[in-house]
C-alpha cells in the first residue's frame, strides 16, 4: 500500500505536537491515545536526562527541572530519545537558552557539563589510559586521549550543594581500569596541562611553554610529568 502524500507532514505535525507539554491531538486521534505517546515520550527523553545528569537535577527544585525539561522538548532539537543524543543536545540547549531561565542558578551549565564530560569519557571508545611502569622517556608528551583538562568557575566536581564559588581547573580521565576520574588541580600543574594539550611537546618545551619566565625549576615540572607518565594520564606524542 503506497502512503499518502501527505503522510511525511503528518507524522511531523504529530511530533511537534507530542513535544507541547499542552497541545491538542491532530485530527482525528482519540485524545487518550495522544496523551499516551506525550507520556511516553517525555518519559524517555526525561529517563535519559536524569540517568546523564543526576547531580544537576539534584541542585535546583524539582518544579524548575521539570519546566527546563518541558522547554527543551518544545524548543529544543534532537533526533531522538536514545541514550548518545539526548544528553549532548539537552547540554547545548541550556548553554543557549540560561538567560531565558532567570530562576536558574549561575553554576547549572557548570555543573551540567561536567556530568556530561564524564559521561562522555565513560562512554568514549577512546583508549583506556595506560598506566606506565618505565621511566618517563626523553621523547613528545602529549595528554593521553581519554584525558580532558577543563575549568570551572565552581567547584562543581565536589558534589556539594550549592557548589562552591571558585576557579577550578580539573583533570578529567578514565583510569587504565575504565572509571572515570577527576582531579583538581593547582595552577603550575594547569599550566603544564594546558601546555601538552596545545601539542605534543618535549619535557624541557612544555616546561618553557608553562613557565616562560622560569617560575618554577625544571626538576619541579620533571617530577609532575613523571608522576602523571605513571598514573597513564600522558602518552607518548607524535
Amino acid at each position: 500500500m503506497q502512503a499518502s502524500p501527505d503522510y511525511p507532514a503528518r507524522l511531523q505535525d504529530i511530533a511537534q505536537r507530542l513535544r507541547q507539554a499542552r497541545a491538542q491531538p491532530p485530527a482525528g486521534m482519540p485524545t487518550e491515545i495522544f496523551v499516551l505517546y506525550r507520556e511516553m515520550m517525555r518519559a524517555s527523553f526525561a529517563a535519559s536526562l536524569e540517568d546523564a545528569f543526576p547531580q544537576s537535577k539534584a541542585l535546583i527544585p524539582l518544579q524548575d527541572w521539570e519546566a527546563l525539561v518541558d522547554d527543551f522538548l518544545a524548543r529544543g532539537s534532537c533526533p531522538s530519545p536514545s541514550f548518545h543524543q539526548v544528553p549532548d543536545a539537552f547540554l547545548a540547549f541550556v548553554l543557549e537558552q540560561i538567560d531565558k531561565h532567570a530562576e536558574l542558578p549561575e553554576y547549572l551549565p557548570a555543573s551540567l557539563h561536567w556530568e556530561w564530560l564524564t559521561l562522555t569519557l565513560a562512554i568514549s571508545t577512546a583508549p583506556l589510559a595506560e598506566a606506565h611502569e618505565e621511566a618517563l622517556p626523553d621523547a613528545c608528551l602529549q595528554l593521553a586521549a581519554a584525558v580532558r583538562l577543563q575549568h570551572y568557575p565552581y567547584a562543581v566536581h565536589l558534589g556539594t550543594a550549592p557548589p562552591a564559588p571558585r576557579d577550578c581547573y580539573l583533570l578529567i580521565f578514565r583510569d587504565c581500569s575504565g572509571a572515570v576520574c577527576t582531579r583538581e588541580l593547582g595552577i603550575p600543574e594547569a599550566r603544564l596541562a594546558a601546555a601538552l594539550a596545545a601539542a605534543p611537546l618535549f619535557a624541557a618545551q612544555a616546561h618553557a611553554a608553562a613557565f616562560p619566565h622560569n617560575e618554577y625549576a625544571p626538576a619541579w615540572t620533571q617530577a609532575c610529568l613523571a608522576d602523571w607518565w605513571r598514573e597513564g594520564i600522558l602518552a607518548s606524542g607524535t
